[in-house]
């Protein structure tokens, strides 16, 4: 009996596993190689008994779209993202800065240096690796 309480929860271990390192890995790209821009919330439904948005921004004339968690926001609200420089896709949204003013990033994004107004690198290198 015991054999058998293993072997089904061995593949539930696993998962929870990889996606432990992934997640680690996943963050540790967005802090190496940082870039910022704007992201707004677009559509609304239910996950998992929280409220799931998904969020566009845009690269290069690129659209992403990605998906956050969160009871604390509406549709139609901006964001600022961080994302891996060299990879887009990989991002999180900051939900600490909400945007307020219309700014216009660069196509290719914000430097650190770039980002019209006060963030604190330290403070969104801690909140992106507990995103996700």
């Amino acid at each position: 009996m015991k054999k058998k309480n293993i072997l089904y929860a061995a593949p539930i271990v696993l998962v929870i596993i990889f996606s432990l390192i992934n997640s680690y890995f996943t963050s540790g790209k967005i802090n190496k190689h940082p870039k910022y821009t704007t992201a707004i919330l677009v559509n609304e439904y239910l996950a998992r008994r929280l409220t799931t948005f998904d969020y566009n921004y845009s690269i290069n004339g690129i659209k992403y779209t990605n998906a956050v968690s969160s009871n604390k926001v509406e549709i139609g609200e901006k964001y600022l993202v961080v994302y891996d420089s060299l990879n887009p896709k990989n991002c999180a949204l900051l939900l600490i800065y909400p945007i307020e003013k219309d700014y216009e990033p660069a196509s290719n994004g914000w430097k650190y240096n770039e980002v019209p107004f006060k963030i604190d690198t330290v403070l969104i290198q801690k909140y992106v690796k507990n995103y996700k």
